[in-house]
């Protein structure tokens, strides 16, 4: 055996014994922290590698760039499900400094205060060497650290305390109805017949409003609402777009032409037109979506992973 292949051997099997041991290490934490355990389990980071969608994308794009974020205790060469990729984002993942020997964990030596939300969710895209400027593929620490609750923590929206003050650990996200309602006061006005102004603002979140996942976006629709004459739906839809420009160098990249989202200071105001509306009662609606893949220019046609009603009404004729 030459030294070479001898090293890349040890090299291997050490890494596979440190895999082991946050694996381990994980289940240590489980076995003495049950309720943070199992909020854990119900949340979106204890899916991040597994959940349908996200496997979905993955197969799209199968990038180790992708699966060092949704799998970061298993080797983002690795491809396959196993016991590491199927943590997720695991209590070692936040709580464990990675080169800790595994022996102090019961005796919490090795622990450190949680990792910055941002070594997740913001980043750039992983082509940006290429480009002449940087493009973000998510930004949400920026916007927090420009917006009004710039001094709070995520946690203070993300983590709701109990009674003894811990953290819940089922991470309120895109998927909590309430938490959502909560981000934006929504202001509709019938300002002609066959007119509506909607007027959002961000009150509830320390971020843009949708944030983090660059196809996040908001529906805005109305309809008339007339049994005898239905019609189709006016909507909007307000998020990052996207287009593909060439480089100085010639490389053809994907490039950000607009941002409509709800900024974390200042308003964001759409008008819809609907032209069969006088006389008549309008619905009208704000849902957030998760798209999960554009499919074209043509925003309508997006496929959606799912949405969360954020609110709606009906304004009378």
């Amino acid at each position: 055996m030459t030294m070479m292949l001898a090293l890349v051997l040890w090299l291997a099997a050490t890494k596979a014994t440190a895999v082991e041991d946050r694996v381990t290490d994980n289940a240590a934490c489980v076995a003495c922290h049950p309720t943070q355990a199992l909020q854990w389990a119900g949340s979106q980071h204890a899916t991040a590698f597994t959940d349908e969608p996200f496997q979905s994308a993955l197969a799209r794009e199968p990038q180790a760039f992708c699966r060092a974020c949704h799998a970061p205790e298993q080797d983002p060469r690795e491809t396959s499900i196993s016991p590491a990729s199927a943590l997720g984002i695991g209590c070692v993942t936040c709580h464990l400094d990675a080169d800790a020997p595994a022996v102090s964990v019961a005796g919490h030596g090795a622990l450190h205060q949680p990792l910055g939300c941002g070594e997740c969710h913001e980043f750039g895209f992983p082509d940006n060497a290429l480009r002449q400027h940087p493009l973000a593929m998510q930004r949400t620490v920026t916007e927090h650290r420009e917006s009004p609750t710039a001094a709070s923590g995520c946690d203070s929206c993300h983590m709701t305390r109990d009674f003894a003050g811990r953290h819940d650990h089922r991470f309120a996200v895109t998927r909590n109805p309430e938490m959502l309602e909560r981000a934006l006061r929504v202001e509709v006005e019938r300002v002609a017949p066959d007119r509506l102004r909607i007027r959002l603002e961000v009150v509830g979140a320390g971020h843009a409003v949708p944030t983090g996942d660059l196809f996040r976006r908001l529906e805005l629709g109305a309809i008339v609402l007339d049994v005898a004459h239905p019609s189709s739906p006016a909507r909007r839809w307000l998020g990052r777009r996207f287009d593909t420009r060439v480089e100085t160098s010639g490389i053809a990249l994907i490039h950000e032409i607009a941002d409509e989202r709800v900024p974390p200071t200042g308003v964001r105001e759409v008008f819809l037109a609907l032209p069969e509306a006088e006389g008549h009662d309008i619905a009208w609606w704000v849902t957030h979506q998760r798209v999960a893949f554009p499919r074209g220019p043509n925003p309508a046609s997006a496929v959606l992973e799912g949405e969360t009603p954020m609110a709606g009404g009906v304004i009378e004729g």
